[in-house]
């Protein structure tokens, strides 16, 4: 069954820059509304405050098939995306199959460059730890809070990316302690899930000045000493910034960016998963997953 393509088969890097743009700058304190649309007599501006809100989808009646995730670039040719390319685990599929993710704009992303199908991602933008109970998610089967959503979702992988609203709002402590207790609530409402939380990304220092990567490393160390220090064998602790860091700059590498030096490239996603999947071939995700659908 082809979940994905009716939604990506038209899309475009172009396309997918714009929709990623500025949300991660905007906080709010209610549930996320559309984007808005400024026009002028002359020239029509589109301004997207928030991620768009997403379609939603059928109700799932039996377990989703492998899709197929073809996109048509800039040239009209179609690409096969079903995987991330220079994929070197042998799991690649299997994890693909599996992932669910959850998160605000930047996450959003793994859905607009077609990497993760609407129907497995549990996303916003503007969402933070310290916000997250102001959103409310759509799943197939009503809309809920992320931690309910993620239950009523019931995915057997989930990879959490949040941060980055976070970081000019507290405290690099109460942010680690507020997503450990988060990945806690989860586990309790979904004994067999598996948890991936990935660290900020960084930003590129010379197109944005939304924050620091001084200030962004702070908040990833306080989250990598609290999640590894919970000793969870569902719960891991994933190395996001420094997939896609200049290890000279310590900034976001060069083309990295979408545009706006927070939100990212397409190829940061496919790096993302490439690494994510060796990560998870080190730990017993796979055999974790297998015993629980009984497939071990």
């Amino acid at each position: 069954m082809d979940h994905r393509s009716s939604f990506i088969t038209k899309l475009t890097a172009a396309a997918a820059s714009v929709a990623l743009m500025t949300s991660c700058g905007t906080t709010v304190k209610e549930a996320s509304t559309p984007a808005v649309e400024q026009t002028t007599e002359a020239v029509m501006t589109t301004v997207t405050t928030t991620a768009p809100p997403a379609t939603a989808p059928s109700v799932i009646t039996t377990a989703p098939q492998k899709p197929s995730i073809v996109v048509t670039d800039s040239s009209g040719n179609a690409i096969d995306q079903t995987l991330p390319k220079g994929s070197t685990s042998p799991n690649t599929s299997f994890y693909q199959d599996h992932l669910y993710v959850t998160g605000d704009s930047i996450c959003h992303g793994f859905n607009v460059f077609g990497f993760v199908p609407e129907d497995h991602c549990i996303t916003q933008g503007s969402v933070s730890m310290w916000n997250r109970d102001y959103f409310y998610f759509d799943t197939p089967y009503g809309s809920y809070q992320m931690v309910d959503a993620i239950a009523a979702m019931k995915p057997k992988l989930l990879y959490m990316s949040l941060g980055m609203n976070d970081v000019n709002m507290g405290d690099p402590q109460a942010y680690a302690d507020r997503y450990a207790e988060t990945a806690l609530d989860i586990i309790g409402k979904v004994p067999d899930i598996n948890i991936v939380i990935a660290s900020i990304t960084p930003i590129d220092a010379t197109v944005t000045d939304f924050t620091s990567n001084d200030t962004i490393r702070s908040y990833n160390a306080a989250l990598k000493d609290k999640i590894t220090g919970l000793k969870n064998d569902r719960i891991f602790f994933f190395d996001a910034y420094s997939v896609i860091v200049d290890p000279a700059t310590q900034s976001m590498r060069a083309g990295g960016t979408s545009g706006d030096g927070i939100h990212l490239s397409t190829e940061c996603y496919t790096d993302f998963l490439n690494a994510l999947y060796m990560f998870l071939d080190k730990t017993d995700v796979m055999a974790n997953i297998q015993a629980a659908e009984g497939t071990a």
